[in-house]
């Protein structure tokens, strides 16, 4: 086998494609929803989550105390739920 053959069989024993479908659309879901939140907050999530910055480094960054930046990260969390489940049809 070459080719296409060794690719489909090589995807066929990692995953199956409609799962690999399903987690790419599921990613696009989830970006659209952090896209959607207010750029103070979406700036906190992505920089917490993503790069993984200290809510310390965060204030510096954004020039907010730590407590704006906690409260930040819990809207945004909350606003993503929210989002999240209507569009995931979650519980």
């Amino acid at each position: 086998m070459t080719g296409l053959q060794d690719i489909l069989q090589l995807a066929s024993k990692e995953k199956p494609a409609d799962a690999i479908i399903s987690e790419k659309s599921d990613l696009g879901i989830i970006k659209q929803a952090i896209d959607s939140l207010s750029q103070k907050q979406r700036l906190t999530f992505i920089l917490a989550k993503y790069e993984e910055l200290p809510n310390k480094k965060i204030a510096l960054i954004m020039e907010l105390s730590e407590g704006a930046v906690e409260q930040l990260l819990i809207r945004a969390k909350t606003n993503l739920k929210k989002i999240l489940e209507k569009k995931l049809d979650w519980p």
